[in-house]
């Protein structure tokens, strides 16, 4: 078991990505009509990290929208 880390020690997970999705990127990357990649994983990575900040913005963005609506119904 020492040789094993648990599931939660991982810093890397694997996840299951239809083929035809891994293949696509593979032939843009070949391609060279995306640049900056080594392989499908370090695409894959980025698309993610991009999904996630995304969808962070709007998040912050519909904070502020009712911070702002807030501040108008409180405002003397």
């Amino acid at each position: 078991m020492d040789d094993v880390k648990k599931y939660s020690e991982r810093s890397h997970i694997t996840v299951s990505v239809p083929r035809d999705i891994i293949d696509e990127v593979k032939k843009l990357i070949k391609n060279k009509e995306v640049k900056g990649y080594r392989n499908h994983s370090e695409f894959v990575i980025e698309a993610v990290r991009m999904r996630v900040e995304e969808i962070e913005k709007k998040e912050i963005k519909k904070m502020m929208e009712e911070f702002k609506e807030h501040i108008q119904k409180v405002k003397p």
